[in-house]
């Protein structure tokens, strides 16, 4: 693994965890929050951060935090 594969908590070329119709969901999300914001999507969430978050499924906002993308600004700000 490299940096960027254990900054994101993930194997690149490992199978696949990610829940499908959570990432479709945080996708659609993520295009909406982007047109109200008047940015790209890639402002509101990278795509490697939708999947990160696909495949930890988390169930609180600690574990949100933790992901790699997240941050607590992007956590208060969405």
């Amino acid at each position: 693994t490299d940096a960027g594969e254990m900054k994101l908590m993930r194997c690149e070329e490992c199978p696949s965890d990610m829940d499908e119709a959570l990432y479709e969901r945080l996708y659609d999300w993520r295009a909406a929050q982007a047109t109200l914001l008047g940015q790209p999507d890639f402002c509101v969430f990278t795509e490697k951060t939708l999947m990160a978050i696909a495949e930890a499924v988390p169930s609180t906002e600690g574990e949100l935090v933790v992901i790699a993308g997240v941050g607590n600004r992007k956590l208060s700000r969405f």
